[in-house]
């Protein structure tokens, strides 16, 4: 098992003596393949057991994290990002957020030698986390966790060194794909779409619908199927998770032209779907979709897709096209999502 790992588990915050003791197991456990095997079995039977008791349901984190890093040493980082991924949700839900930065930190030990650009992601909002969790602590006169806190966040921000010097090193001129060849897969994990499903809705005595606000489970999906084409889904913000709020305006777009097949850090192409979040306040960098006012073309679609910037709407394109003026258009949604054919 990584070294990482073992320091992460270390720094699980629990006062569950037995779940202590698991985590002390599992990381003596992973050191041959046979034991990993039995210890990941054992896990999702404790996760089980856990999330069928209300007194023990908060260990349930715990275990997807202990099973998500059984998994990478066992070599199976697909699985080892998905379990990261719902040990980050529910640490996240239950709003303990210095088990969720551990959490985020131990994901990007799982992109790491695959992904450096996602696993910098990672380590960057791990950094940010841990070091919102210094501040609050200097706040409240917990100098201990201050201190603790900023020696982590400082041990991170090398890690983050080290992979940008890798991803430098990686894109330099001989290694770089061509743009002319077929970019519709990128260079990142794909990612999956988060959305709660709540109770039935009621009818009330005089016949209206009264929705209820109470969520029941949640549903999460990493591909879809357009015009019977399989597409993956690909997140434009940090993570590989896209939660869907209650209540959001959400909608699919279809991409058309290549002003924006360059764009960072999931290119947008013809044949693209794009997931736009109607509600979100747009922000400078974020990538939007906007409605020219008044179109070229009577006859042409008034929709445009853009990074959103002081200057104006700009392209990312391997064509020369000049930014849309801000006064010619306006916003209408910010994509957060890309959703790429699947190859054949």
């Amino acid at each position: 098992m990584s070294d990482e790992f073992q320091e992460i588990l270390l720094y699980l915050d629990t006062e569950d003596t037995a779940l202590q003791g698991l985590t002390k197991r599992i990381i003596a456990l992973c050191t041959s393949t046979n034991e990993t095997e039995e210890a990941i079995i054992e896990l999702i039977q404790k996760t089980d057991d856990y999330g069928n008791d209300v007194r023990t349901c908060e260990n349930v984190p715990f275990c997807n994290l202990l099973i998500s890093f059984a998994y990478w040493h066992w070599g199976d980082q697909t699985s080892a990002s998905k379990y990261a991924d719902e040990a980050d949700t529910q640490f996240n839900r239950c709003g303990n957020q210095w088990n969720r930065a551990l959490t985020i930190w131990g994901k990007a030990v799982v992109y790491r030698d695959s992904f450096i650009e996602q696993a910098i992601t990672e380590y960057k909002s791990a950094h940010k986390l841990f070091n919102a969790i210094a501040n609050n602590a200097n706040f409240k006169g917990f100098h201990d966790r201050y201190n603790f806190s900023k020696k982590i966040s400082a041990q991170i921000n090398e890690k983050i060194k080290e992979l940008e010097k890798r991803s430098v090193i990686s894109q330099s001129p001989a290694s770089i794909s061509n743009v002319n060849q077929k970019k519709n897969q990128p260079h990142l994990p794909s990612a999956r779409i988060v959305y709660g499903v709540y109770d039935i809705a009621h009818a009330s005595a005089n016949g209206v619908y009264v929705m209820d606000d109470e969520q029941i489970c949640e549903i999460s999906i990493d591909s879809i199927e357009f015009d019977e084409v399989t597409h993956k889904v690909f997140n434009l913000r940090e993570g590989n998770q896209i939660v869907l709020g209650s209540g959001g305006n959400y909608r699919w777009l279809k991409v058309a032209g290549n002003s924006m097949n360059m764009a960072k850090p999931v290119s947008i192409e013809p044949e693209d779907f794009v997931l736009v979040d109607v509600n979100q306040a747009p922000e400078a960098g974020n990538i939007v979709f906007a409605r020219l006012k008044t179109p070229p073309i009577p006859a042409e679609r008034a929709g445009v897709i853009k990074r959103y910037s002081s200057n104006g709407f700009e392209s990312e394109s391997t064509e020369s096209i000049n930014p849309i003026p801000l006064k010619v258009a306006e916003i209408r949604g910010v994509v957060i999502a890309v959703a790429k054919p699947t190859k054949e």
